[in-house]
């Protein structure tokens, strides 16, 4: 942020002042300082009241990051001048780097209250109230913003986001309101609208607006998901299988919809109209992984564990590091006996997830079920 300096007042100045003050400036162009102060010095003898020669001295003070000599002469410009932008932006920086965080906000809130659309101004005293752990000023602050600029940008969404934040549920709820009062035709209002009522334990009607969200960008995946969390907190799978479903049946590649109804039929124990579902998402790499999952989770429920097992070993191959999947696939060899087969696929695991708690055990049972009981020591002392 940066503010043209004017020339010193004349008053009662002599030529002299002015032409030193010109000099300093010229050598500040070529960012000569030390020659620069030297010339605003000589001309502080002839003006000694002149904001703009004290502010110079103090400017260039600051750009040598000699702050503790560039504040007095700052302040004294300030009391001149209480109204000069630079000399007010240059303390409150100065007093920043000065680690004194209560005369930087002192300063630039004076600066915001001259230049209040000033988005500067405005983020570093948002920075400060934060590290500063003001936050009733910062909440203050926020509404002011709102109050300036209206709902346009995200000014009223931050300040939504502090009230949840810090659990002031009713101004959250009366500021969401008027959002939607100001646009009811933006997805986001009633996400937002959504995410208070579920912070207030009312997830019937937050579910009300995550679904008139998703009516308006069906294809969001923020709305598809705050659908799904929010179900999925209820158990409530008949209503999820309606909402998804009837998106699937406008639009059969709304793939997110499809996965989320494949979820819900799947505790419903419907697992066929599950794996139908799924299968064709096995060829979206976004979803893959997910329906890998759920298609084993079904084998596994139905006792088809060659199924399970194939699946499970895709799994391991498209994400290595997730142990998971290794611990799950290990444990179906080791309850069909197939010692050798689960010692291979634990020592592979362990390649990617080598401090894996659960893995390490299971290495440690399977060589116990080998009776190779001294390499079993290790892996079981590692995973304590």
């Amino acid at each position: 942020m940066d503010y043209p300096a004017s020339h010193p007042q004349q008053g009662d100045s002599s030529n002299l002042a002015v032409d030193h003050y010109l000099s300093g400036a010229l050598f500040d162009f070529q960012e000569h300082y030390g020659a620069a102060l030297r010339e605003y010095f000589s001309a502080l003898k002839y003006d000694s009241t002149s904001a703009q020669i004290l502010k110079a001295i103090g400017r260039d003070y600051y750009r040598m990051e000699q702050l503790s000599r560039a504040i007095p002469y700052l302040k004294r410009s300030f009391q001149k001048d209480s109204t000069d932008k630079e000399t007010l932006f240059l303390l409150a920086e100065a007093y920043y780097k000065s680690n004194d965080p209560e005369n930087a906000i002192y300063y630039f809130e004076k600066l915001y209250n001259l230049d209040p659309y000033n988005t500067a101004i405005q983020s570093n005293l948002i920075f400060l109230y934060s590290h500063t752990g003001k936050i009733e000023k910062l909440i203050q602050f926020r509404e002011q913003l709102v109050d300036l600029m209206g709902y346009q940008g995200d000014y009223a969404y931050r300040l939504l986001s502090l009230y949840m934040q810090f659990n002031k549920l009713d101004k959250a709820h009366q500021l969401v309101e008027k959002l939607i009062q100001h646009d009811s035709s933006k997805a986001l209002n009633w996400i937002m609208y959504g995410n208070v009522l579920e912070q207030e334990s009312d997830t019937t009607r937050a579910l009300e607006a995550y679904r008139k969200a998703v009516i308006l960008e069906p294809e969001n995946d923020q709305i598809l998901n705050q659908l799904f969390l929010t179900y999925l907190k209820r158990r409530d799978w008949s209503g999820m299988i309606h909402t998804f479903g009837a998106l699937v049946e406008e639009d059969s590649t709304n793939f997110r919809a499809r996965l989320f109804l494949a979820e819900a039929f799947i505790n419903q124990r419907e697992y066929q109209r599950g794996e139908k579902l799924l299968k064709p998402l096995l060829q979206l790499e976004t979803y893959k992984p997910r329906a890998y999952q759920l298609l084993g989770q079904i084998a596994i429920e139905q006792n088809d564990l060659e199924k399970a097992k194939l699946y499970f070993r895709e799994l391991t191959q498209l994400e290595p590091w997730n142990s998971q999947f290794w611990q799950i696939l290990a444990r179906i060899h080791l309850q069909e006996n197939n010692l050798e087969e689960t010692l291979k696929i634990l020592q592979e695991a362990l390649t990617y997830n080598a401090d894996d708690a659960e893995l390490l055990s299971l290495l440690g049972i399977t060589f116990q079920q080998l009776e190779r009981y001294q390499e079993a020591i290790q892996p079981l002392e590692a995973a304590l």
